[in-house]
C-alpha cells in the first residue's frame, strides 16, 4: 500500500473518534475490509458502527467533494426510507471529517453498522422481487436529488473505454497480445449503448456496483444497501447487470420486482447483454486502476486472465 494509503493503527484510529464524534467508551476497533477503502469495525458498550477510511487518488474521485456527495445521497436515501448503511455526523455536525497521518491528509465517515449478511442471490424468490423492488425505488427516487458537489459519470467513457484503454497499455508493457481480436466487439458494444439515449426515464444517479457483498440481508429487517463508493450517474438497466448470472428463474422474479415499480423499456432489456458485457470489462478496468493506489502493479497471470477473460466475452457476445 503506498505511503499515503497505509493501514492506520486502531490505537490511533481511537483517538480521531474519540476527537470528532461523542462515541461512549470503551471502544473496540478491527479492520473488516481494505480493498477500495479501509472499513473498520467499531464496537462500543451497546452499539456496532464502520469507519471508512477513504483511499487517496482514486480514478474516480476528484476531490473531497465526491466524498460529501455521497454523503449527502446516503442521507437523502435514509430520509426516504430506503434502506442503506446511513452515516453520522460528527461533532461538527457534519459527514465527512479527515485528519493527519504520516504527513497525508485521510478523509473519514462513520456509518450505522449494517445488520446481517452478505444476501445469498441464489435462494429465495420472494426476496429477490423485493431486492429488484428496493433497487427500483432507488432510481426512481433518486431523480429527485440534488447536491451541491461534484460526482462523476459511469458514461462510456467510464465504463468501457477507458478501461480497454488501460488493458492496451499493460498488455503494451508485458508484451502481451495485442487487443486487435477484440475490436470488432469493442466497437459493436459501443455502438449498442450509443443507441441508448441519456434520458431522465433511462439515466440517472445509481448504485454502480450493486454485487452481493454490497448487500446485507436480515430475516426480520429485510434488505441493507452498502457501499456507495462508486455512485454516480449512469444507465439505471447498467446498474441491474450485477444479478445477471443468477438463476434464470430468479433474474425473472428481480426484474418483476423492479418493474413493480419501474418499467423497463425494451431498448433496456434488449441491451442487457450488452451491458453485462461492458461491466465485466469495465471490473477489469476498475482493478487495474486501482493497483498504483494500492501500491501494486499487475503480474503476467493477472493480465493472462484479462485476456481469457476477453476471449470468453467476444465468443459469447458474437452467439
Amino acid at each position: 500500500m503506498s505511503i499515503a494509503n497505509q493501514l492506520i493503527p486502531a490505537q490511533q484510529l481511537k483517538s480521531v473518534l474519540d476527537k470528532h464524534y461523542n462515541l461512549r467508551s470503551p471502544l473496540s476497533i478491527k479492520l473488516i475490509g481494505s480493498g477500495f477503502n479501509h472499513n473498520y469495525q467499531v464496537k462500543t458498550a451497546k452499539q456496532k458502527f464502520v469507519l471508512r477510511i477513504y483511499l487517496n487518488n482514486k480514478y474516480y474521485i476528484q476531490s473531497s467533494d465526491d466524498f460529501k456527495f455521497e454523503l449527502d445521497l446516503l442521507e437523502y436515501l435514509t430520509a426516504q426510507n430506503i434502506p442503506v448503511s446511513s452515516p453520522i455526523k460528527n461533532n461538527r455536525q457534519e459527514y465527512l471529517s479527515s485528519a493527519k497521518f504520516n504527513d497525508h491528509i485521510r478523509y473519514f465517515a462513520l456509518f450505522n453498522f449494517a445488520k446481517g449478511k452478505k444476501f445469498d442471490l441464489s435462494i429465495n424468490e420472494q426476496n429477490i422481487y423485493q431486492l429488484g423492488k428496493i433497487i427500483a425505488t432507488l432510481h426512481t427516487t433518486t431523480k429527485h436529488f440534488y447536491s451541491n458537489y461534484y460526482r462523476y459519470s459511469l458514461d462510456l467513457d467510464k465504463i468501457l473505454v477507458e478501461p480497454i484503454q488501460i488493458l492496451k497499455h499493460h498488455l503494451l508493457s508485458k508484451n502481451k497480445q495485442n487487443l486487435d481480436f477484440f475490436q470488432s466487439t469493442y466497437e459493436q458494444l459501443l455502438q449498442n449503448v450509443r443507441g441508448l439515449s441519456k434520458t431522465s426515464a433511462n439515466f440517472g444517479l445509481i448504485h454502480g456496483d450493486l454485487n452481493e457483498t454490497n448487500i446485507h440481508f436480515e430475516r426480520d429487517l429485510g434488505f441493507t444497501i452498502l457501499d456507495f463508493d462508486h455512485c454516480g450517474y449512469g444507465w439505471r438497466a447498467y446498474d441491474l447487470i450485477a444479478f445477471w448470472d443468477i438463476d434464470a428463474r430468479l433474474w425473472h422474479c428481480f426484474i418483476e420486482g423492479y418493474e413493480s415499480v419501474r418499467r423497463l423499456s425494451p431498448q433496456e432489456k434488449e441491451l442487457m447483454p450488452t451491458f453485462a458485457a461492458i461491466r465485466d470489462i469495465w471490473d477489469m478496468g476498475d482493478v487495474l486502476r486501482m493497483m498504483p493506489v494500492w501500491g501494486e502493479q499487475p503480474d503476467a497471470e493477472y493480465l493472462d486472465q484479462c485476456l481469457e477473460r476477453l476471449h470468453d466475452l467476444k465468443n459469447n457476445f458474437a452467439r
